[in-house]
């Protein structure tokens, strides 16, 4: 836009001018590093060395995530059943008297007139 036929109003050096005083338009404009190893400080800043810790990245053929699934299985087994009997028995037997009563129930009234 142009004043009057004079200069026009945003040019580069205005636009820059106005950004150098505005914290919004300095996070606006992208800036890019001197160096490119200068970019990387941040990231590695946030990497911390740990002293006497060995770490490394373990390749997927040297794992064995499903080892521990099948090992010691009647242990396990065993373990969940005496731990959740309390909660699933008393279910179990309510379940099991109606099932075998109602069983019971039908034959003697399906028989009646048998006799």
């Amino acid at each position: 836009r142009r004043v009057h036929g004079g200069t026009p109003l945003l040019t580069k050096m205005n636009v820059l001018r106005l950004a150098s005083r505005s914290s919004v338009l300095q996070k606006a404009i992208p800036r890019r590093a001197a160096h490119p190893e200068d970019s990387f400080a941040k990231w590695w800043g946030k990497h911390v060395h740990l002293n006497g810790v060995t770490s490394r990245h373990v390749s997927p053929y040297e794992t064995n995530f499903m080892g521990g699934l099948f090992a010691n299985w009647q242990e396990k087994a065993v373990h969940r059943i005496t731990d959740n009997a309390p909660y699933v028995g008393p279910g179990l037997l309510v379940f099991l008297a109606v099932i075998l009563g109602g069983e019971e129930l039908h034959h003697q009234e399906a028989r009646h007139h048998w006799s």
